[in-house]
């Protein structure tokens, strides 16, 4: 079966009127991407760096700015399914998770969430370029896409940059695949990536002269 039958087939049970006579629309479902429970962060030696850190609203490709999921059949197409939501906008989601993520890490002095200290704080921006479940030959993957970049707005410069592409398999051809397998993998990948960008700032933030202290 081909990935838009396949899709499509799930789609339209995903959208079909619940049988039984009365007509009653499907219940809608919402999810969420988590920041999984861990164990605290020892930090003897302090913080990598000795600034606070605002995480500024998230930026999102047009396709995504919805709090429907996204899934799609080929790069040219995006369709939503019809009863299942994000628990909010994926940026106001995301934007959250970062700074839960940031501020256990323990790696700057604080996560501050006022937006006007980003004047003075560093700054985390972030824009999600891809989040949803594509189907791609015979796989069906759940794909998350995100660009990040520290600034120091005092010093007009932008000191560390990351990005990631990354998919994971959540069924073969002939599996029949649901949200939540999907909404559970690109969680993994969050997970994954969080702790990829975690350990990137810890290992770049010392050599940064701005971290010493605040301006």
């Amino acid at each position: 079966m081909a990935p838009r039958e396949r899709i499509g087939i799930l789609a339209a049970a995903l959208a079909v009127v619940v049988a039984g006579g009365c007509g009653a629309v499907p219940e809608k479902h919402y999810y969420a991407i988590v920041n999984e429970p861990a164990a605290p962060v020892p930090n003897e030696a302090g913080p990598a760096c000795a600034r606070s850190v605002v995480v500024v609203p998230v930026e999102i490709a047009v396709p995504y700015d919805d709090d429907r999921i996204v899934f799609r059949t080929d790069k040219y197409e995006v369709k939503h399914f019809n009863y299942d939501y994000w628990v909010s906008r994926p940026q106001d989601m995301f934007q959250q998770l970062l700074a839960q993520r940031l501020e256990r890490a323990r790696i700057f002095e604080a996560v501050d969430p006022q937006l006007a200290s980003a004047r003075t704080h560093l700054t985390l921006l972030a824009t999600i370029d891809a989040v949803e479940l594509v189907a791609s030959g015979e796989l069906i993957e759940a794909r998350l896409a995100m660009t990040l970049r520290l600034r120091d707005a005092g010093a007009d410069r932008t000191i560390w940059e990351h990005a990631f592409d990354t998919r994971r398999p959540v069924a073969s051809e002939g599996r029949k695949v649901d949200v939540e397998e999907t909404v559970r993998a690109l969680n993994a990948i969050y997970g994954d990536e969080a702790e990829n960008v975690v350990r990137s700032l810890a290992a770049t933030l010392p050599a940064y002269a701005g971290c010493t202290a605040a301006p």
